[in-house]
């Protein structure tokens, strides 16, 4: 068995990457500053597991915390597009700095791979459907700060022969999930229909998104430890599949039973218009597709929603 680093390890992926790492007799280590990741997203982990409180702006707390691992996972980011506009400085030091100490750490200590959280914002407004080759063009400091990254990792496995994987998430929703993350439209919806209020969309509603279930992403994590087949590679981590906006809204009042209709407000500065992925290459490499439904992942996620 193996001992894993989750930085990010108390937040809305990362905890379920805990959960299942655990599950499979892992070792886990959590790195988490606890700005947005909660306590109680690991009550239910149960196995050998340590937090630390910590930054990953701090070298020396990242560098303690990987002491004698064999991966690490990074999760540890601002995930917020438009925060990522308003403080595209504190948006560089976290996201980019950070990492930085992320893979230093994992060089001095001889992880064996540092598995990176990146995201499908890489490609900013491409037409999809978005496969690995396609150059990168992101609209906001976040895709620019995960693009950066990947390149790090490219460098340091040049020049250092550190291992990585970048899995590129698409539209991850869940249990977990805050109502409050702008990233996080489904969680915002279910709030909104939990609540009887009127869901605000951004735009026309005719986006497009790829939303992958959290569960499924923990298990492209797994997969990326697990085989040395996607070893320097960049893969996206995603369904397949597309669903605009108006869809998801009408597919929630089916499956709450109401008749709820959205307003209408400007497009967001940043947003994409349309996403869906290629998911040849996770497939391949990472022997890897999602298998939860978006209609599975909702009910799952109504369900954890109507506990509180």
């Amino acid at each position: 068995m193996a001992i894993c680093l989750v930085t990010g390890g108390a937040g809305f992926i990362g905890s379920h990457l805990v959960e299942l790492l655990l599950t499979k007799g892992h070792t886990v280590r959590v790195l988490d500053d606890f700005s947005t990741g909660k306590v109680e997203n690991l009550a239910n982990a149960t196995g050998e597991l340590s937090v630390i409180k910590g930054d990953i702006c701090n070298k020396s707390t990242v560098n303690k915390a990987s002491k004698s691992v064999d991966f690490i996972f990074h999760e540890a980011a601002v995930v917020s597009v438009s925060q990522s506009i308003k403080d595209p400085i504190k948006t560089t030091n976290i996201n980019i700095n950070g990492s930085k100490n992320v893979l230093e750490a994992a060089l001095e200590n001889n992880a064996k791979k540092v598995i990176f959280a990146s995201s499908a914002a890489v490609y900013g407004d491409t037409k999809p459907p978005l496969s690995e080759d396609l150059e990168g063009k992101p609209l906001s400091p976040y895709g620019k700060s995960k693009l950066e990254v990947e390149l790090l990792l490219k460098q340091y496995h040049k020049s250092n022969g550190l291992k990585f994987v970048a899995l590129r998430y698409f539209n991850v929703y869940g249990p977990r999930q805050s109502a409050s993350s702008e990233s996080g439209v489904i969680a915002t919806f279910l709030d909104d229909f939990h609540k009887n209020k009127v869901p605000v969309v951004f735009g026309d509603g005719k986006q497009t998104r790829d939303f992958i279930y959290v569960r499924d992403v923990a298990l492209a994590n797994l997969r990326a430890m697990e085989t040395s087949k996607a070893d320097g590679e960049a893969i996206n981590v995603a369904t397949g599949k597309s669903i605009d906006l108006n869809q998801l809204v009408a597919t929630l009042n089916t499956l709450y039973g109401k008749n709820i209709q959205p307003v209408y407000d400007g497009e967001r500065v940043g947003d994409i218009k349309y996403s869906y992925a290629d998911t040849k290459k996770a497939e391949t490499l990472l022997g890897f597709s999602a298998n939860t439904t978006l209609e599975n992942g909702l009910k799952r996620t109504m369900k954890w929603r109507a506990c509180f």
